[in-house]
């Protein structure tokens, strides 16, 4: 699963690296996808199974949001997602500046934040991964 965070604080360059580096990891994996877009809240939940992401074109992809932030409504949807009896995520990678209020329990599977250079990177758990936005 992916998160992007589609608050008002990501600028364009920076969503337009997330869609590129989203877009990159489809080429080499082949599995199913869960993209969600979340500013404050939840704003769209788009599941795209592995032949379905050949030919999705993340670069016109449209985000969602654009409001105020909240890190924490995708662990929510996700414990919700398994309590409905469907499978644990692998992993969930969040692609966000970081500023937002951010959960502090570890979840059940394994998390990587993805910050731009500038992007906070006070999380509680998880991994974090800076990416150039001008890269």
């Amino acid at each position: 699963m992916v998160a992007i965070d589609t608050s008002g604080s990501m600028n364009k360059e920076i969503l337009g690296k997330i869609l590129t580096e989203i877009d990159a990891a489809r080429q080499i994996a082949d599995c199913k996808l869960t993209v969600i877009q979340c500013d404050a809240v939840i704003q769209s939940v788009k599941t795209l199974e592995s032949w379905e992401l050949s030919s999705t074109n993340f670069d016109r992809m449209s985000m969602r949001g654009r409001g105020g932030t909240s890190l924490i409504p995708p662990f929510d949807w996700v414990k919700e997602y398994v309590e409905e009896g469907n499978q644990i995520p692998d992993a969930l990678i969040y692609m966000t500046d970081g500023y937002g209020p951010s959960p502090t329990d570890n979840p059940m599977y394994p998390c990587l934040w993805v910050v731009p250079p500038t992007g906070s990177t006070d999380f509680s758990f998880g991994d974090v991964i800076r990416i150039d936005a001008a890269a």
